[in-house]
């Protein structure tokens, strides 16, 4: 085989390496990309994960408090069923009145001063 021949088949075998190594240089770059997302994805989800659980512990609170408050309010209804016929005092109303909309048509209304 000539010399000319060898040359150019020891050239294109060289320049497949080359192209080799520059495509598996490009699939190192691409998988480290992808573990850097992987990992952001995994810490959004860690914190995702751990405000929905102390939601949860919160809802779960607050149930058993509504549920103690609905409690209590039943046995003081039924201790005293004369409340219900009996008109709030004055100061008591005053007091709610600091922290709910007084003006509404029925006297009181649930919605805070401060709220928009």
């Amino acid at each position: 085989m000539p010399i000319m021949y060898r040359l150019v088949a020891l050239i294109a075998v060289l320049l497949g390496l080359v192209l080799c190594g520059a495509y598996i240089g490009h699939l190192h770059n691409q998988t480290r990309q992808a573990r850097a997302e992987a990992r952001t994805a995994q810490e959004a989800l860690k914190r995702t994960q751990a405000t929905l659980a102390h939601r949860e512990k919160l809802r779960a609170a607050t149930g058993r408090e509504t549920a103690s408050a609905r409690a209590s309010l039943q046995a003081a209804e039924a201790a005293h069923p004369d409340w219900a016929s009996t008109p709030v005092p004055k100061e008591v109303q005053d007091a709610l009145c600091a922290h709910l909309d007084c003006a509404g048509p029925d006297g009181l209304r649930s919605t805070p001063n401060d709220s928009p």
